[in-house]
């Protein structure tokens, strides 16, 4: 392992790792001891092969050594860590602290040891002086190992949680989006899992800064931790739900409200129909307006100049490519008149919009009827949708409510027997609209495969709740499918839709 020759150190590594993976009981205290300490030295080699295949040995290792000598080892990695600083980024130290700390949080046996360990990884964080993104993100991943695996063992030591609690109430508000993202994750797991004062006096802290809070950055960072507390335990914040909801739905209101705050909105309501679904019943129009104005939300494009005629939709001529049904006007994925600014994000706003409304569609908070007739409405009026990641979340939503409608409406249900649905009415209306704009989408966006993919998937589960709805329409679907079928590049996903369809 000591060769000057890197091959030699790699090969004797891959032999050490071989002979781990056979072992069958834990190694002695001096060859544990030995082992630790060659494969941590060379974490810092000047070879970056040899570097990963230490990582990997030593998260090997961890399974054959007693607690103390994981103990020094973990320690051992933060000091370097400190030592190297800003040069920290150009071995795997970091990533092998999060290995190592990962692999022992799967020894029930090791787990008060290990909330021991949360002391030296914070200090490498205070201490450690230019370190980059990418070993700030591994260090906070390790921390949150920690706090989920022994959190309860760390609510022992309090000089440890208040040193925990600092930092990360300190890095929530970090410049650099990755390493935030992994504190709030970690100060989310803190609370919930460490019981006492210094968790719910973060979780007060929190809740007090984001309620009073004149700050749209600030109150969206919070906002996001108690997010990722609902997530992790929702009974932690359950109380202070409504008071949540009331803020946001004014918070959306505010025509200031910018980008990140508002995706931040978004992404809370879906959370809290997720996990507090009767807080979420309560106010349930209010948020589904949110919903719907989020989805139709792109300043720099204006749909309703598409093809007016589709819409009425009989499946007649009207939907040929050329110039008088507007559609060369709309362009492909990449035509300049669809993009009047390169920066534009409203994307983000739109796909979260429909992720909110796909949480009410599983929710059960509307009715069959309403599904189809309000949420399916406002979702077929958006299948132009010029970005391909959020068209594709429409679809599939669409898609969803009719898996939905099919349960409620065959025969072996037992949900709502005695009710009579007006969906199967509402949808045959509907189709006649919404089918014409699909094939148009498709023949708009012709590189775009998961566009005709999830069309034609929504075309089979039409089928499957009334095989007749789209007879009238077959004469525009069949040449679709068939050149689909035809084409040498058609395969996976594409080629399983068109041949069910």
């Amino acid at each position: 392992i000591g060769n000057a020759d890197h091959d030699l150190r790699g090969m004797a590594i891959s032999d050490l790792l071989s002979h781990l993976k056979d072992l069958s009981k834990p190694l002695g205290k001096d060859d544990g001891e030995k082992y630790a300490e060659a494969l941590i030295g060379l974490l810092q080699d000047a070879q970056s092969y040899v570097q990963n295949l230490a990582m990997e040995c030593l998260g090997q290792l961890v399974n054959f050594i007693s607690p103390n000598t994981s103990q020094a080892a973990i320690i051992s990695i933060c000091n370097r860590i400190q030592d190297a600083g800003k040069d920290a980024g150009n071995n795997a130290l970091s990533v092998a602290l999060r290995v190592v700390i990962s692999k022992i949080s799967e020894n029930e046996e090791q787990k008060g040891m290990l909330a021991h360990m949360a002391t030296p990884v914070v200090n490498t964080l205070e201490k450690s002086e230019g370190l980059s993104t990418d070993v700030m993100v591994d260090i906070f991943g390790a921390l949150f190992e920690i706090l989920a695996s022994s959190g309860n063992h760390l609510a022992a030591d309090s000089e440890a949680v208040a040193k925990v609690q600092t930092l990360l109430l300190k890095y929530i508000s970090h410049k650099s989006i990755p390493v935030r993202r992994r504190a709030i994750e970690a100060l989310g797991k803190f609370i919930v899992n460490t019981p006492g004062e210094r968790s719910e006096q973060a979780l007060a802290t929190i809740f007090s800064r984001y309620k009073t809070s004149e700050s749209e950055e600030d109150s969206g960072v919070l906002l996001r931790v108690l997010v990722t507390i609902i997530r992790q335990s929702s009974q932690h914040v359950e109380t202070l739900v409504p008071d949540i909801i009331d803020i946001e739905l004014r918070a959306v209101d505010e025509s200031e409200c910018g980008r990140e705050r508002r995706v931040v909105s978004l992404v809370a309501f879906e959370t809290i129909i997720h996990y507090c679904l009767k807080y979420a019943q309560e106010r349930r129009d209010e948020i589904y307006d949110v919903a719907v104005r989020a989805l139709k939300y792109d300043p720099n494009y204006n749909y309703e100049t598409e093809g007016e005629e589709e819409d009425e939709g009989d499946g007649g001529d009207d939907m040929d490519t050329g110039s008088e049904d507007g559609l060369d006007e709309f362009g492909d994925d990449f035509d300049e008149d669809i993009y009047e600014d390169d920066e534009d994000d409203s994307w983000d706003i739109r796909l979260n919009g429909v992720k909110l409304l796909s949480a009410f569609i599983k929710s059960g908070l509307y009715t069959p009827d309403d599904m189809v007739g309000r949420i399916g409405a406002e979702l077929v009026g958006c299948f132009r949708e010029r970005e391909d990641i959020v068209r594709a979340e429409i679809l599939l939503a669409y898609a969803t409510i009719l898996d939905q409608l099919k349960v409620v409406l065959a025969p072996s249900s037992s949900a709502d027997m005695d009710v009579e649905h007006q969906a199967p009415g509402i949808l045959s209306s509907q189709v006649l609209r919404a089918v014409p704009v699909l094939i148009s989408v498709i023949k708009t966006y012709t590189k775009s495969t998961e566009t005709k993919q999830l069309a034609f998937a929504i075309f089979s589960r039409l089928i499957a709740i009334n095989s007749s709805i789209l007879d009238s329409l077959l004469p525009k679907i069949t040449p679709l499918v068939v050149a689909t079928l035809d084409a040498e590049d058609t395969a996976g996903a594409l080629k399983s839709a068109s041949t069910s369809l």
